[in-house]
């Protein structure tokens, strides 16, 4: 027996039916109102703006004919002509800010017109023990009937439930029966009240008789409508918890009697086919649309791109012109100046590599003496106009690689000036003259060119002499080893660190000069020996036993300190070591020595003091607890600042102030328990990238000026290992891989965190609460195009690093960012997962994950998915800003400009008003990058590296972390690597295994 709501459902759509529907009105229908069931909690939840929403009251068992208001119509053919072709064609509305089509459904529109003072109601009550039926007459509310409208549709937002999606569910052919069921009673009411225009044609005559036969066959279907509704009455009530479930079967009845009527489902099929025609037509031309907006947009990309190939060809020639002009111009002045050209060459090839070997203040004293040979040669004649012409010439040389118009205008004069002199000048000025020539040029005259020369570096670099050797080196070994950036990156680069040119519209790209090594008050001569009688015992608990320990403070690093609250470090010493004791199998001269730093964000910091956070023991007191000794120095920071006003904290001042630390460690080997050639670094976040950098560092010679300026020991700067848990680093290149793994996430919630803070957990424990501000940003058209273009650059930067897995296998991407390297970052993932896992993790929320159905573990990652998941978190120039105003631009400063960009990339596209964009200079950029160490012969470096960084983390991409391991790894070091899963930007949450990895190097390595 078919269900009664099946019924109901004819009944309200032919209700609907009889009044007419409008071409446009809200689509909100009720199912429980066409079923005839009660509202449950389940029905909706909504919120709708600009519609009104009309309420119908449910049929019940008695069948009803509706009550209809009197429509006077002249043309009964003609008005059911009308009202067929408005079915046959339904009006579809565009919505054009979303492209989206809406199907106006007739039949929800009808049912606002449904009109009843009174309906009855027939209820279930118990009398005498036993259930029977009751019906009752219930007052109706009163609906208002709408008028016809052909406004376009507004569709309000609405949030809704499952349940109401399915009482939703309505078949076209629902709706287009309601809407014919509504035509033929309107016609048989027409008919009705108009009997003089019975006299019509016989197709009219045919349509009335049709009609009344339809209305007896609608009678009898109410008869059976009642019983079937009775039915459906007392299944509801014993089955309320399936309420959904019968009303989805009741629609599929209804289908299914609908189906049945094989005449009608023809005229519906029709009719569907040509809805379904007209949809397609409308569905390829929103593809088509979309395909010519698709097209729009490649070609603006190529059009950018050509654009970006043409600045960089027209960058190419100009360097190339400016490379043959500064050639060309060398010649002429070295013919006119100096008898010997070869001489000249090898005097212009030492100039050039002692300004690469020794940074700003070597460069400084060579522009000063070659102003001082230049002003005593021309002091005879024309001084003044001579000294300025010379010193512009000697400038540009040296700060823009001689500048083609400009140096070879002032060499011209200078040989002008020259001749002038030689001229007119007295016997005297000639001496004068003859004798600053040969001052200039004692190491190149053509009879004693290579015996001055050799006599000249002897005498002014005999100190410098491994220095020398080391910088050349590390030159030709870079050439093999060290990472290459995009080659069109490197040129642009390399052109922006020599000259100012303009290369992006009407602005300059500029490279920051080198700031000399701060010098500070040499007058209070600080002591660097470790006075073993200056400390302070203390105790701390760990596990419930007590940790005694000697507390040495506040003790200088360097003699000349710049900021002396930042430049000192706290060692502390288990007690046992001054008792001939031992701790862990370590005694006061085989305990290594745990150097923690406390940086964050490259902000100042100070010193980790051994103690108790969150109710678990930090990772200085964890460390005393397992016998070590503890050094923590206080670093200089990216803000900090002299009593002038001037910066003193920006790059190298945070790796220079830890290089001092560790030579005074060095320095008092002898002196201090512990073993100084078993030091290990730790750090977290930008404190980890430092670390690296110690582990990648030492010994290197770049830092030597900023060392000796300070007044730091004389030893070694290098240490056994480092540890780093999330580390920032790697930042010239970071950018890139950070759209590598972000790109196409266009809305976020972009997190910042307070200034400095930097994210730690203890050992068992969890990250401690941090003070977060979340602002959530949806990126721009011209943010997305730039999140392409770093994308793009990536995969060259992956590729001729040339790394290996440990099977051997090349890592490798292509142009799109897949290949073996992508694998090799997943692997690392899905290891992760699979050992949370056997932990007890449940892994069932995260969706990303692909699960192997025989075994139940992760056998690979959805990469999309898992980046959609963890979610980017920075707009694109993460790190170098567009804007240069990002925590890293604030690092590349200098002593008087707060930020400067660290890539071309983001010089090249900058945001800020500024006609002159700084870039820091190359040299500086490269002392902050371990990657440009690892492997070179003028670095000592650690012989283990232990990285870690969560899965859960967005603050850089996971492969930047991962390169630099695989890099440590490919050159034959020990690596312990891993990415521990669900895991966000935090530090030393897993102190436990920290600490046993550190005795295992230290007893079991050499």
């Amino acid at each position: 027996m078919k269900s009664s709501k099946k019924r109901q459902v004819t009944a309200a759509f032919f209700a609907a039916a009889a009044l007419g529907g409008v071409a446009h009105a809200a689509p909100v229908l009720n199912m429980n109102d066409l079923v005839g069931s009660k509202t449950t909690s389940e029905s909706t939840t909504e919120t709708i703006n600009n519609v009104a929403t009309p309420v119908v009251r449910p049929m019940d068992t008695q069948p009803m004919v509706p009550r209809v208001r009197p429509v006077p119509v002249p043309d009964t053919a003609k008005a059911l002509e009308e009202q067929y072709r408005a079915v046959s064609q339904p009006q579809y509305v565009v919505n054009k800010q979303t492209n989206t089509m809406m199907e106006p459904t007739l039949a929800m529109h009808s049912l606002i017109n449904v009109q009843r003072k009174t309906e009855p109601v027939t209820v279930q009550k118990q009398v005498d023990g036993k259930q029977q039926m009751q019906t009752t007459q219930v007052q109706r509310t009163p609906i208002i009937v709408q008028e016809q409208s052909t406004t376009p549709l507004v569709v309000a937002n609405t949030t809704t439930t499952k349940s109401v999606i399915a009482k939703r569910t309505l078949t076209i052919r629902d709706i287009q029966r309601a809407e014919r069921e509504r035509l033929a009673k309107l016609a048989e009411e027409q008919a009705a009240q108009q009997e003089a225009m019975q006299q019509q044609s016989s197709e009219q005559a045919q349509a009335v008789r049709q009609m009344a036969a339809e209305r007896a066959a609608e009678a009898q279907r109410q008869a059976a409508l009642l019983v079937q509704q009775q039915e459906a009455q007392r299944q509801a009530e014993l089955l309320a918890q399936q309420q959904e479930a019968q009303r989805q079967a009741v629609i599929k009845a209804e289908q299914d009697r609908i189906a049945a009527e094989q005449a009608e489902a023809q005229r519906q099929a029709a009719i569907k086919a040509e809805q379904d025609r007209i949809a397609a037509e409308q569905a390829e031309a929103q593809r088509q649309a979309a395909i010519r907006a698709e097209q729009d947009r490649i070609a603006a990309e190529q059009a950018e791109a050509q654009r970006q190939a043409a600045i960089r060809a027209e960058q190419e020639r100009i360097a190339a012109q400016q490379a043959e002009a500064q050639r060309q111009a060398a010649i002429r002045a070295e013919q006119e100046r100096i008898a010997a050209e070869q001489a000249e060459a090898q005097r212009q090839a030492a100039i050039r590599a002692e300004q690469e070997r020794i940074a700003a203040q070597q460069a400084e004293a060579q522009r000063q003496a070659a102003i001082k040979a230049e002003q005593e040669r021309i002091a005879a004649e024309q001084a003044e106009a001579q000294r300025q012409a010379a010193i512009k010439a000697e400038q540009e040389r040296i700060a823009v690689e001689q500048a083609e118009a400009d140096a070879e205008k002032a060499r011209l004069e200078a040989a002008e000036a020259k001749a002038a002199a030689e001229a007119a000048a007295k016997a005297q000025a000639e001496a004068q003259r003859q004798a600053a020539i040969k001052a200039e040029q004692e190491r190149i005259a053509a009879e004693q060119a290579k015996a001055e020369q050799e006599a000249k570096a002897k005498a002014e670099q005999e100190a410098k002499a491994k220095a020398d050797a080391e910088a050349k080196a590390r030159a030709e070994a870079k050439q093999a080893q060290e990472p290459k950036l995009p080659e069109s990156y490197v040129n642009e680069r390399n052109q922006a660190s020599t000259k100012g040119s303009t290369t992006t519209g009407e602005k300059n790209i500029l490279s920051q000069p080198i700031d000399p090594p701060l010098q500070a008050d040499t007058s209070a001569k600080i002591t660097l020996t470790f006075d073993i009688n200056n400390y302070e015992s203390m105790t701390g608990t760990v596990d419930d036993k007590e940790i005694k320990y000697r507390a040495f403070e506040y003790i200088p690093y360097v003699s000349n300190p710049i900021d002396i609250d930042q430049q000192y470090i706290n060692i502390y010493i288990p007690e046992e070591y001054f008792n001939n004791g031992t701790v862990n199998g370590y005694n006061t001269q085989t305990a290594p020595i745990f150097m923690p730093n406390n940086v964050g964000g490259y902000m100042p910091s100070q010193p980790m003091a051994p103690k108790v956070e969150n109710n678990k023991p930090n990772s200085a007191l964890y460390a005393l607890s397992r016998g070590y000794v503890v050094a923590s120095p206080a670093t200089r920071g990216r803000t900090n600042k002299a009593s002038d006003g001037n910066f003193i904290g920006k790059a190298p001042a945070v790796i220079v102030d830890l290089q001092a630390a560790t030579a005074y460690l060095h320095a008092n080997d002898a002196t201090m328990p512990g073993n100084a050639k078993r030091i290990i670094t730790n750090g977290t976040s930008a404190g980890g990238a430092v670390s690296l950098l110690q582990g990648a560092t030492g010994n290197t010679s770049d830092y030597q000026p900023y060392l000796q300026a300070l007044g730091a020991a004389t030893a070694s700067t290098d240490v056994y290992a480092s540890s780093a848990y999330a580390p920032i680093t790697n930042l010239d290149a970071a950018d890139m891989a950070y759209e590598w793994s972000y790109n196409g996430i266009t809305s976020f919630n972009k997190v910042t965190m307070g200034q400095g803070e930097l994210p730690q957990a203890n050992v068992g424990g969890a990250p401690a609460p941090m003070q977060r501000s979340v602002q959530r940003v949806n990126l721009t058209n011209d943010d997305v195009a730039y999140s392409d273009l770093l994308k793009s650059h990536f995969p060259d930067y992956v590729n001729n690093l040339q790394l290996r897995d440990r099977t051997g296998v090349i890592l490798k991407l292509d142009k799109k960012g897949n290949g073996t390297f992508k694998q090799y970052v997943k692997s690392f993932i899905i290891d992760a997962a699979n050992k949370a896992k056997s932990n007890g993790t449940d892994l069932s929320r995260y969706s990303f994950l692909v699960l192997d159905k025989n075994t139940g573990m992760v056998k690979d990652i959805d990469w999309d998915a898992y980046n959609s998941f963890t979610s980017r978190s920075k707009v694109p120039g993460a790190f170098d800003s567009r804007s240069n105003d990002s925590g890293e631009n604030s690092l590349f400063g200098t002593s008087t400009s707060d930020t400067n960009h660290f890539t071309i990339t983001a010089a090249l596209h900058d945001t800020t008003p500024n006609n002159d964009v700084y870039v820091e200079n190359a040299k500086i950029v490269t002392m902050m990058n371990p990657m440009n160490y690892l492997g070179s012969p003028s670095a000592t470096n650690a012989k283990y590296y232990r990285i870690r960084y969560g899965t859960a983390d967005s603050n850089t991409s996971v492969a930047i972390p991962l390169i630099l391991g695989t890099r440590a790894q490919n050159l034959g070091y020990s690596v312990d690597m891993a990415t521990p899963f669900g895991v966000d930007h935090a530090g030393d949450y897993d102190l436990q295994d920290l600490f046993n990895w550190m005795d295992s190097i230290v007893k079991n390595g050499r």
